[in-house]
C-alpha cells in the first residue's frame, strides 16, 4: 500500500489509534517515524496539512493534526461499472479513486453475476478500506460517492443530467478518443466482462447515452474503465 497522506476521522485526531492499525504499521515500517515526527495528513473530506506524533509507543499512537490546506474538488465524473468480481472491484476502488473523480456506482447487469453484488467486499463497509487507500496514494482528503444497484434500469433512473456515454465495441456511435467535454458532469457507463445486452443497449440510448468504442481490443474492466476516465478527463481539461 501507497500512502502519500494518511488519512484519519476526525474523531480519531489526539485519542489512542492502536498499533494493529494499518497507518500505524505504515508510520512504523516504512516511514520509520519517532515520537514527536510529523508526516503529511489529512481529516476525511475535510482539510490535509500535517499530523504530529504526539506519543508512539509499541501498543499505540496519538496524533495531533495542523490544518494547512483544502483538497481541490473532485470531477464531476460518474463512473457505472457492471458488477466484476470481487477483486477486480477491489482495485478499481483504489484506482479510480486515485484519479479523482467523484462518484463511483456498481450495478447488476443481464450478463453479469449479481452474487458479486453481495460479496463480502460490501459487508460491514470493507470497501472503504480500498478507497481510502485511493485517496491517500492520490493525496486527496475527499472520498467519492459509492453505490451499488441491483439492475441498469434501476441505477440509471438516478442519473441527474449532464453528458451520458457508455462504452461499447460490438455497436458504437465514435471512438472514445473523439470525445468532446460540453464542460458540465460526465456519465461514463462500462459493462461487465461479457458486455451490454441489445436490451441494455437500447435502455442506454433510451437515456441519450451514446455508444463509444475503445478499439478492436477485448479490454479488461479496470483497463477500460482507466483509459476511457483518462480521456475523459484529458477532454475535459482536467489533466
Amino acid at each position: 500500500m501507497s500512502m502519500n497522506l494518511i488519512l484519519f476521522k476526525k474523531e480519531e485526531i489526539s485519542i489512542p489509534v492502536l498499533s494493529d492499525d494499518i497507518r500505524y504499521q505504515h508510520i512504523k515500517k516504512i516511514l520509520k517515524l519517532q515520537q514527536a515526527d510529523t508526516f503529511d495528513s489529512g481529516i476525511i473530506n475535510g482539510p490535509g496539512g500535517k499530523g504530529f506524533l504526539r506519543e508512539f509507543t509499541p501498543e499505540y499512537m496519538i496524533v495531533d493534526f495542523t490544518e494547512e490546506w483544502q483538497s481541490e474538488h473532485l470531477f464531476p465524473v460518474t463512473l457505472i461499472i457492471g458488477i466484476p468480481r470481487p477483486p477486480t472491484a477491489r482495485r478499481l476502488l483504489k484506482d479510480i479513486t486515485s484519479m479523482g473523480i467523484d462518484r463511483i456506482w456498481f450495478t447488476g447487469t443481464e450478463l453479469g453475476e449479481k452474487s458479486y453484488l453481495s460479496s463480502k467486499l460490501w459487508k460491514n463497509n470493507k470497501y472503504m478500506e480500498y478507497v481510502l487507500e485511493g485517496a491517500q496514494q492520490g493525496e486527496s482528503t475527499l472520498l467519492p460517492e459509492i453505490r451499488r444497484f441491483y439492475s441498469l434500469k434501476e441505477c440509471l433512473k438516478q442519473l441527474d443530467g449532464g453528458q451520458y456515454c457508455a462504452l461499447d465495441n460490438n455497436e458504437s456511435d465514435f471512438s472514445v478518443s473523439q470525445f468532446r467535454s460540453t464542460g458540465e458532469r460526465t456519465v461514463i457507463a462500462v459493462g461487465s466482462e461479457r458486455g451490454w445486452t441489445d436490451n441494455e443497449r437500447v435502455l442506454l440510448k433510451k437515456n441519450h447515452f451514446s455508444l463509444l468504442s475503445m478499439g478492436t481490443r477485448v479490454l479488461r474492466t479496470e483497463t477500460a474503465c482507466a483509459m476511457a476516465t483518462g480521456f475523459i478527463l484529458a477532454a475535459a481539461g482536467k489533466i
